[in-house]
């Protein structure tokens, strides 16, 4: 392989009595899983396990030599997971087990390239340059009404409901595929909804953008702890997946933006600031760059790094960011543009390392 993974599992039941995720990791395959069983206790456990287990085994047994996602290892995902929903319909017939399920979400590192299958509502997010980018959607009742307006809801507010699980048809559910090529540093994330129903994107990307510092086991704990934090109810699963080259014939690293503050007026005119990957600004103490002024949010704006440099967006604030004078929700960011929360103004500057 032309990449080195760095990887790092954790998962945890929350404040349910059971754990019902399960997740499996095997790098010197370069396949990565979770599921996140339904049932009820013993029954979703199961579910989990089996679908991981089942898909791992069959998908080490077919590959022979390194995974290039061609066509005809997308079928053999396909062919995967068909098996696996047939094993655990079987299971169903113990009364212990009936109305077992799961959703799974699959990631398989090649040379170059990722790939991500999916069944259900767990996810999997692409953190690159502090810029987050989920890469696959739920399959639930939202969005399959989204999809099909002649369909009539028979509730007001269609929810999360699942519209595709292993376990949970007759016929096996068709995996969604997705690939991606790699950069040097980027980070996948594989999750259950337990994390990713609770944790606001901001928050992942502020999360993910610390792997590095922070090893890639202690993130996934993290992003475990912020889920909890934010009053999630279920159970909490992730795997975070940080890209290393080995070679630099066929992964590029991208050029590394530098960015600062400095600002300009009060008590801290002249202060200058440097920026991160992603930087949150606000009145909080939490946030990286904090500003003492009566119309800031909490939280009230992000700068985070891009490919082309760096670009700002607005986090929700009731009173405004304003560039330039201009109130924006998201922007690049050029040399010298400023940035105004109420009456404080930064100016931002910047330029690229190679």
């Amino acid at each position: 392989m032309s990449v080195r993974v760095h990887q790092g599992a954790h998962s945890a039941q929350g404040r349910r009595e059971d754990n019902e995720d399960h997740t499996v990791s095997r790098p010197n395959e370069g396949i990565y899983v979770v599921a996140d069983g339904t049932g009820g206790r013993a029954s979703g456990q199961v579910a989990a396990r089996m679908a991981c287990e089942s898909l791992v085994a069959e998908l080490l047994e077919a590959r022979g030599g390194e995974f290039e996602v061609s066509p005809k290892d997308r079928a053999r995902i396909d062919q995967a997971v068909k098996n696996a929903h047939q094993k655990i319909r079987a299971a169903q017939t113990d009364s212990q087990h009936h109305g077992m399920a799961t959703t799974l979400v699959i990631a398989i590192i090649g040379e170059t390239r990722a790939h991500i299958a999916h069944v259900g509502d767990s996810r999997a997010y692409l953190c690159r340059d502090g810029r987050l980018q989920c890469l696959t959607r739920d399959h639930n009742l939202a969005n399959y009404l989204a999809d099909h307006p002649e369909v009539s809801p028979k509730v007001q507010r269609p929810g999360t409901t699942l519209m595709r699980a292993l376990g949970m048809e007759a016929e096996a559910p068709q995996p969604e595929h997705r690939t991606i090529d790699l950069l040097a540093d980027d980070v996948i994330l594989l999750c259950s909804d337990g994390i990713s129903g609770a944790l606001p994107e901001w928050v992942l990307a502020e999360l993910l953008s610390a792997v590095g510092p922070l090893s890639e086991q202690e993130t996934a704990k993290s992003l475990a702890r912020a889920a909890m934090a934010h009053g999630s109810m279920d159970n909490l699963t992730a795997q975070v997946l940080r890209i290393e080259s080995e070679t630099t014939q066929n992964l590029l690293r991208a050029p590394v933006p530098f960015g600062w503050l400095t600002f300009l007026e009060g008590p801290r005119r002249g202060e200058v600031i440097t920026l991160g990957a992603t930087n949150v600004i606000g009145s909080s103490a939490e946030c990286q760059v904090r500003v003492e002024d009566s119309y800031a949010g909490r939280k009230h704006l992000q700068i985070h790094a891009t490919e082309d440099g760096f670009a700002l967006r607005d986090l929700g604030s009731t009173n405004g960011t304003f560039l330039n004078e201009v109130r924006v929700k998201e922007q690049a960011l050029a040399d010298a543009d400023v940035i105004r929360i109420g009456g404080t103004k930064m100016v931002f500057k910047t330029f690229r390392a190679v």
